[in-house]
């Protein structure tokens, strides 16, 4: 059986209720989640983190439909952010800031990314995001390891 951890960008893009999410982004993550979905053979993985990041984005009015997103991701298994997480994130940050110093990057969001790639490095978990960013910091970590840094 393979484990998956979806990203909240993922989800986010596949569960768009409110039209946020532009129609192709939201077919392409829609099939995506649905491919995963459908094979007995995955199991698909969030953590507390991306509970938080799918559920902040409703508004503070729409009670149902924060329920019933709820519902959607009590569906998934939920695993933990352990010490191991935290501190892969951090040097996986460190070292990103270090190599990368003259890099323009939305630095709110690598914070959150970075942290999703450490949980699925440490848990043994493939990463299934629809954000295009996933890629260079599959590089970065790799980067990271060559320079003596453990996963």
């Amino acid at each position: 059986m393979s484990n998956v951890l979806l990203d909240a960008n993922l989800l986010i893009a596949a569960l768009d209720q409110n039209g946020t999410t532009s129609e192709l982004l939201r077919q392409s993550a829609t099939a995506k989640l649905t491919t995963y979905l459908e094979n007995p053979d995955i199991r698909l993985v969030i953590t507390p983190l991306i509970r938080y990041e799918v559920l902040r984005g409703l508004s503070w009015q729409d009670a149902e439909g924060y329920n019933n997103l709820k519902q959607v991701l009590d569906g998934f298994t939920e695993i933990d952010i352990n010490r191991n997480v935290s501190e892969l994130a951090a040097n996986l940050f460190r070292f990103d800031r270090t190599t990368n110093a003259g890099a323009q990057r939305n630095v709110e969001k690598r914070k959150f990314d970075v942290f999703h790639l450490a949980c699925a490095k440490i848990h043994g978990l493939d990463l299934a995001s629809q954000d295009t960013d996933i890629a260079s910091l599959q590089s970065l970590f790799d980067s990271y390891q060559q320079a003596g840094g453990l996963a």
